[in-house]
């Protein structure tokens, strides 16, 4: 399997599991399936292979076992239940990831105010450091190896990931790069 259809048979896979979310309140990204595969489609651009054949395993067995990794991830975030996983890469990816995030906040202040917050919850949204942690809370510790592995790639290159990232989402939005979206959204 591709890189390629490894992202769409993990985003499908997520996809089934966040259409199945039951929540307090009805969730208004729910009514847009498609708006949530082009965002997480873009979170997976950057992962290797064996990071997305890790994950896809690791969601393959919880959709066997009938448990809900999207349902956890969102219920982590509101410290409704433990953390699913007590790996060391957890924290060593939120300090990283939420560096390189206020990076590209300085870089991007136009993207910047139409993202969550980089690190401070509010009762409007949720931050991205939340939010990323609680992911990673769900995720098994084979993929979190390869993701902190994949980390400090970046590092060592001197590149930023969640800048990357993000180029992917301009382009694949129909930018010209991601320069082009933060012109057109000043």
């Amino acid at each position: 399997m591709n890189t390629k259809e490894l992202i769409a048979e993990v985003v499908e896979l997520e996809t089934e599991m966040f259409l199945a979310v039951q929540s307090r309140e009805p969730a208004s990204c729910q009514q847009n399936p498609d708006g949530f595969r082009f965002h997480r489609s873009v979170t997976f651009s950057i992962w290797t292979p064996a990071m997305l054949e890790s994950y896809r395993t690791h969601l393959l067995e919880a959709k066997d076992e009938g448990v809900n990794l999207i349902a956890n991830k969102y219920a982590r975030m509101e410290n409704l239940i433990p953390p699913q996983s007590k790996s060391p890469y957890t924290d060593k990816i939120v300090t990283m990831q939420t560096a390189w995030n206020r990076e590209t906040e300085e870089k991007y202040p136009n993207l910047h105010r139409r993202a969550r917050p980089v690190s401070v919850d509010s009762s409007d949204a949720t931050s991205f450091a939340t939010y990323l942690r609680g992911e990673l809370e769900t995720c098994g510790n084979a993929t979190l190896e390869l993701y902190y592995e994949l980390l400090q790639e970046y590092e060592v290159k001197g590149e930023n990931p969640v800048e990357e990232t993000w180029r992917n989402m301009a382009v694949a939005a129909g930018h010209q790069s991601l320069d082009d979206l933060e012109k057109a959204l000043g």
